[in-house]
């Protein structure tokens, strides 16, 4: 379960922009091999990995996520990191999901470029 949730997670960090073009990369060599030494883990095809993700509760990854913090934490593997040696940054994506030439419902919020058009817009 390891190897596929990371290889979902590396699909988005690499910027491969599909499923396709991570299996592309995959038949590379030297990718595989790049891959395995970073970290230390097969590199699964992206369809197998779909189908599995698309099963995965929802749950599970929320308490993977949590996990993850956690280990970091107590390995002490992100206080070099800390904002003024006190403060714990969080990054996050407010990733655009859908956008629309029309309002899909009341309140929906939309940016307006400088010639007036809007673009409503649906953030993670």
């Amino acid at each position: 379960m390891e190897e596929i949730v990371l290889v979902a997670i590396m699909m988005y960090l690499f910027r491969e922009g599909s499923c396709n073009r991570m299996n592309e990369d995959r038949e590379e060599e030297q990718f595989r091999q790049n891959y395995k030494s970073l970290l230390g883990l097969r590199l699964l095809y992206l369809d197998k990995v779909s189908d599995v993700m698309k099963q995965l509760d929802t749950e599970y990854l929320e308490e993977l996520r949590k996990h993850v913090v956690n280990y970091l934490l107590n390995k002490r593997t992100v206080h070099r990191f800390r904002l003024l040696k006190q403060y714990f940054m969080i990054a996050i994506d407010g990733s655009g999901v859908y956008t629309y030439d029309h309002e899909p419902y009341r309140s929906c919020p939309y940016k307006e470029n400088k010639h007036g058009k809007k673009t409503w817009y649906q953030n993670v």
